[in-house]
């Protein structure tokens, strides 16, 4: 790839070049030093480039662009038409992932049709309550007795989880 200077290009042509460079990159061998380098790009980056990145990269650049502060950044990362049903179950999962995310992933029914990522948020301590609460019905009895235990989730899950085990529990 021809190196050129970023300041000849508007920011559509900068992007386009660093989204390029970015998948070259990740498809090389996977090293620290290489991540670090990729982190540092992507941090340098502007709000809009890092938009546009987060529809068009990869897994690796998801990954970082999942934790960005930007709102804006994060809802384009789980507009990607790349993202995986485990990815999203991994992002889910974390309890690094900010409500906002939590939230999105949430509202989304394909997503929820899976039960790994639908057991996943109702478990994350950082799941907003309403997005819990409103999901619980539809967790199994096991997982429930599971949730109902769970120091870690909101008082308000735990107690709606008893509420739902002591119904389903025959007399």
């Amino acid at each position: 790839m021809e190196k050129t200077n970023p300041i000849e290009f508007g920011p559509s042509d900068l992007t386009k070049e660093v989204v390029e460079t970015l998948k070259v990159e990740e498809k090389e061998e996977p090293t620290e030093h290489k991540t670090q380098t990729l982190l540092q790009k992507i941090q340098g980056m502007k709000v809009g480039e890092k938009i546009q990145l987060a529809m068009k990269g990869g897994r690796e650049i998801r990954s970082i662009l999942v934790r960005d502060s930007s709102k804006e950044v994060v809802s384009a990362v789980l507009e990607n038409q790349k993202i995986s049903d485990s990815e999203i179950e991994l992002i889910a999962k974390q309890k690094t992932s900010t409500e906002e995310v939590l939230r999105i992933i949430s509202k989304k029914k394909e997503w929820l049709k899976k039960y790994t990522i639908l057991l996943a948020l109702v478990t994350n301590p950082k799941t907003p309550p309403g997005a819990a609460l409103s999901n619980i019905r539809s967790i199994k009895t096991k997982d429930l007795g599971m949730i109902a235990k769970n120091k870690s989730v909101p008082e308000a899950v735990r107690a709606t989880a008893k509420k739902i085990l002591a119904e389903r529990k025959p007399q």
